[in-house]
């Protein structure tokens, strides 16, 4: 009984500081400078633009420094915070992201020390992406959330919280590979199929069904441009921070995407023809990390902000490695902590950021490594089919 009101003191304990520092990370970004809440300007854009039937990929020099590359959908995600004033609606948005965030670790069956260890190994990248005002908390909150209601047959919710990532940043797409890992897989691609019609068609009640798909049309466009862009940048931009930037900017060869894209998609498919290791709780949770990290690992837009996505897939890994850990285990986790984490704050001098971290797309390199061992633990580990099949 004591040890169970100890463990209930300390969970609400921790969620309250974590929320306490999200909420605190938040308001220090209102005391910087005039271009503080850019992000937030360009997401509110989105609504606004999409009211007013005008070009959502367009850049706004009056209204924010950056071009928007969120769907149309977004549009509505966003609107109940932009109709507030900005610091309001701001610090709102930061807070659901904050907030769905937490809530998706909880949900997740895993025991409430390796809950508690996942929100402290991310809340570096959870507050640098609040930080910038970003999506990624609330999307890696949707994928996870998604990954437990499609085992609990909650397919209708799981299949909405999938194809709003979709329609918002692609990263969505992941949650399509929960239909091999689903009790009822036709009801769970019935409802992706549901939501895919829906969805696409929405933006046109707040605009015209010809501009929603021009605005889609626009959205694709863009998406291609930014990808050409970020896969060409030079050494010092914040852009591409994946394993492809990684060996792009060690090497100094312009290896296309593809060449990364092809073996890390055949490698992440191996655990879908693994059918007799799909009952086991491990298992699963291995394969939601592995996806978590392929989406920053191999995308181009990656960012730092972009990490918390990543980072979360990690810290499943980490939870999810048979006790006692191994040094190697150990290692890893540790090299990630400092080197895609802590290496992004004020704790590492700017100059040795921008020098070696930056420069080099340092962040990605433990990423990958973690990457790496998830998927040969996928690949060779047999789990024993001792755990019911629910997330």
């Amino acid at each position: 009984m004591l040890k169970s009101r100890l463990g209930f003191f300390t969970t609400h304990g921790l969620n309250a500081l974590w929320l306490i520092v999200c909420a605190s990370a938040t308001i220090a970004v209102f005391f910087r400078n005039s271009h503080a809440l850019n992000n937030y300007h360009v997401y509110k854009g989105v609504y606004w633009h999409l009211l007013n039937q005008q070009d959502l990929f367009m850049a706004y020099p009056a209204q924010h420094l950056d071009l928007n590359h969120y769907g149309p959908v977004f549009g509505l995600l966003i609107a109940p915070f932009a109709l507030l004033p900005d610091q309001l609606g701001c610090f709102l948005w930061c807070m659901a992201n904050a907030g769905i965030f937490l809530y998706a670790i909880r949900l997740l069956n895993l025991k409430q020390s390796q809950q508690h260890l996942i929100l402290l190994i991310t809340i570096f990248e959870c507050v640098g992406a609040l930080q910038n005002q970003q999506f990624n908390p609330m999307l890696t909150a949707f994928i996870i959330i998604a990954f437990v209601l499609v085992q609990q047959k909650q397919e209708f919710m799981a299949a909405l919280l999938v194809m709003i990532g979709l329609f918002v940043k692609l990263y969505g797409v992941v949650g399509l590979f929960f239909v091999f890992f689903s009790p009822r897989p036709w009801r769970y691609a019935g409802a992706l199929l549901f939501w895919l019609i829906v969805l696409f068609t929405v933006p046109a009640l707040l605009s015209s069904w010809h501009y929603n798909i021009n605005a889609y049309k626009g959205w694709l466009q863009s998406l291609k441009q930014k990808d050409q862009q970020n896969s060409s940048l030079t050494q010092l931009s914040l852009q591409d921070i994946s394993l492809m930037g990684f060996v792009r900017r060690i090497t100094g060869l312009m290896i296309p995407n593809w060449a990364f894209l092809i073996p890390a998609g055949l490698i992440s498919l191996i655990p879908v023809f693994r059918t007799s290791q799909h009952p086991d709780k491990s298992f699963r949770h291995l394969f939601l990390a592995q996806l978590l990290m392929t989406l920053v690992l191999f995308s181009s837009s990656s960012e730092s902000p972009t990490y918390v996505i990543a980072v979360a897939g990690a810290a499943i890994w980490f939870v999810m490695q048979p006790r006692p850990l191994s040094n190697f285990t150990v290692f890893l986790i540790s090299f990630m902590m400092v080197l895609t984490s802590i290496s992004y704050t004020d704790f590492v001098p700017r100059g040795f950021r921008e020098d070696y971290i930056v420069r080099y797309s340092l962040k990605a390199l433990p990423i990958a490594l973690i990457w790496i061992a998830n998927a040969w633990q996928l690949a060779i580990t047999n789990f024993p089919p001792t755990t019911p099949r629910h997330a």
